[in-house]
């Protein structure tokens, strides 16, 4: 069975707001995100009543309404944040040509050009990344 906004208000005792909803075409799919400023606006007064309607609000999942199907299909997806979220940092490449280091390593092949450049590589004070098959 489906339900309409008017007689979703109704089962809470709330028909008299059935008017101000269908007036600022309130629906099931525009519910969730109303907050106690927006019921306010739409002239529900009371403190009272506009909490009860948050909360039934809150207790909506499970009912089946008459929502336009285009307008859920318009909604947005929203997707649960990670919960196994990597921390992001910035890394910085350079790539430096030594010598004519890339002209040279276009004519060897891959080990023996490692091989040549191994020097080099030992004599940085800082650590590299070993090429692969060397």
């Amino acid at each position: 069975m489906q339900q309409t906004i008017a007689e979703w208000l109704e089962k809470l005792d709330l028909g008299q707001y059935a008017q101000r909803f269908a007036e600022n075409d309130i629906t099931f799919v525009i519910l969730p995100d109303l907050t106690d400023q927006d019921l306010e606006k739409i002239g529900v007064a009371s403190l009272g009543h506009r909490r009860k309607l948050l909360r039934a609000i809150g207790d909506l999942g499970g009912v089946e309404t008459t929502a336009p199907t285009v307008a859920a299909a318009a909604a947005p997806t929203v997707m649960p944040p990670a919960a196994n979220t990597a921390e992001r940092r910035q890394v910085t490449v350079m790539f430096s040509d030594l010598v004519g280091s890339t002209s040279l390593s276009a004519h060897m092949d891959r080990k023996t050009c490692a091989k040549s450049f191994l020097p080099t590589r030992n004599a940085s004070p800082r650590p590299y990344v070993a090429l692969a098959g060397s």
